[in-house]
């Protein structure tokens, strides 16, 4: 499977990717050429990380993602809403935006590829049964 990359003219009016200049809808969060974060996260990322450090945000990244874990179960049971469930989405989605920034930017989009690239071959799989 080949990504389709949106081309610049398309987008004209979204967000240039900070490390290599590609634009990008408004709504993407990284760059797919270089996995860069895009927009104001990306200097509220680093200085998180400047603040408190790569260990002490993994390690908050694992207490958000247990957090989540047990929200979507709570809510699987009947015992807990819809919005705790996105408030923990939320609070991951913060954490996990930090992790390109201590593992790579370009080591993590093209892991990205590759799991996009997986599923869509189990889909085709699915798809031709």
């Amino acid at each position: 499977m080949t990504d389709e990359i949106p081309s610049n003219r398309h987008y004209a009016g979204g967000q240039e990717c900070p490390g290599c200049g590609r634009k990008h809808p408004v709504h993407y969060r990284y760059c797919w050429d270089c996995g860069n974060t895009l927009g104001e996260p990306a200097e509220l990322y680093e200085r998180a990380l400047e603040h408190w450090g790569a260990n002490a945000q993994l390690d908050k990244t694992i207490e958000e993602c247990a957090e989540l874990i047990q929200a979507i179960s709570r809510l699987m049971n009947g015992q807990a809403e819809e919005a705790d469930v996105v408030e923990e989405i939320a609070d991951v989605d913060n954490m996990l935006g930090q992790l390109p920034h201590v593992f790579g930017h370009e080591r993590v989009a093209e892991a990205r590829r590759q799991e996009r690239d997986r599923l869509d071959d189990r889909l085709q799989e699915d798809s031709d049964d």
